[in-house]
């Protein structure tokens, strides 16, 4: 487990951080920090800095065992990013964007910044949260038995737009989130998931197969396409990484717009350049198709290719498949329509 002595200092550490959050948490509701530009600035640089002090000390909390100190911790992450990332700025943002108004529901791992990208002044995003349109009959800690707390807005509250998302290929999703966590880019829920990256790629995969709660488990991986608790299907287009050129060109020519031929989506924040295949053996690929067997019937994932060349699957306009499939995360199954 370690030094007993070190785990005392990192669990001082935590509380040091607490008081340094809660001294800037008072100062944020007493709005002082409206004064001027630079005293705003001056608070956004602390609540970075104190972010990535939490998000250090959790790491070696996890390192020595202690997953639910961790955990607290990571959770003070989050009230962190909340000031970021408040929903309120997202919806002006998305006010002031240039029809059509496209709403960008960004799956993690699936290449979201760089689609952002290729509409600059049209674009917002929705980040990863969930869409809901029935408050009253599941709460906020419900939906993120599979998610992020606390990240769950109202239908009813987005402005029109086109609601984009994009999806990836399983196997070479997975292998993306695995080096992710061991970089420790997580949320409270992937604590447990670092410690079993720590102890191999079979070993990573198994233990997702085995999880029934918290992102990323055994339920259906691609499922913010769908709203809640109705399970209807409410994006209206979705790409796929692996032909994102391709499939922004015809987004261009289904929204009306020119289509430049020769345009290229730059790739932002692209960490992993192996081919994911050399990660499997047959039987972790197997696995991996029979957990995630809802995510291959829906959008056509493939070991090989990667996608399946025939099939109705749900691959950029969805009017057809909008009557075709349902997901709920009550029942947590993919419903079939018609």
């Amino acid at each position: 487990m370690g030094n007993p002595g070190r785990l005392s200092e990192l669990v001082d550490k935590v509380y040091a951080i607490a008081d340094q959050h809660n001294s800037i948490a008072k100062h944020l509701a007493s709005n002082h920090f409206e004064e001027s530009v630079e005293t705003r600035r001056h608070v956004d640089e602390q609540l970075q800095d104190i972010a990535a002090q939490y998000h250090s000390v959790a790491k070696e909390l996890a390192d020595f065992g202690e997953l639910d100190w961790a955990n607290r911790v990571l959770k003070e992450v989050l009230k962190v990013n909340e000031y970021f990332g408040a929903l309120e700025n997202t919806l002006q943002s998305l006010q002031s964007c240039k029809p059509p108004r496209l709403l960008f529901v960004h799956l993690p791992k699936t290449g979201g910044s760089s689609f952002q990208s290729a509409f600059p002044s049209m674009c917002e995003t929705l980040g990863h949260r969930i869409m809901r349109d029935n408050a009253t009959e599941m709460n906020d800690k419900d939906y993120c038995k599979t998610h992020f707390e606390n990240w769950s807005v109202e239908l009813r509250a987005l402005p029109p737009s086109i609601k984009v998302t994009n999806v990836r290929n399983i196997f070479s999703f997975l292998v993306s989130y695995f080096h992710d966590v061991l970089r420790f880019w997580s949320s409270p829920s992937h604590v447990e998931d670092y410690v079993s990256a720590n102890k191999g790629f079979a070993y990573f995969v198994n233990h997702l197969a085995n999880k029934t709660e918290t992102w990323v488990s055994r339920d259906l991986v691609f499922f913010q396409l769908f709203c809640q608790p109705s399970g209807r299907l409410v994006v209206d287009w979705v790409n796929r990484l692996e032909t994102i050129e391709d499939d922004v060109r015809a987004l261009r020519q289904y929204l009306g717009l020119s289509v430049d031929e020769t345009a290229r989506v730059a790739h932002k924040n692209q960490h992993v350049h192996v081919d994911y295949r050399t990660f499997y053996t047959d039987a972790l690929a197997d696995l991996v198709e029979q957990t995630w067997q809802d995510d291959f019937s829906l959008y056509g994932f493939d070991f090989d290719t990667p996608y399946r060349d025939q099939g109705d699957f749900v691959h950029r306009s969805t009017d057809q498949a909008k009557q075709r499939w349902a997901y709920s995360l009550n029942t947590r199954k993919v419903l079939a329509l018609s």
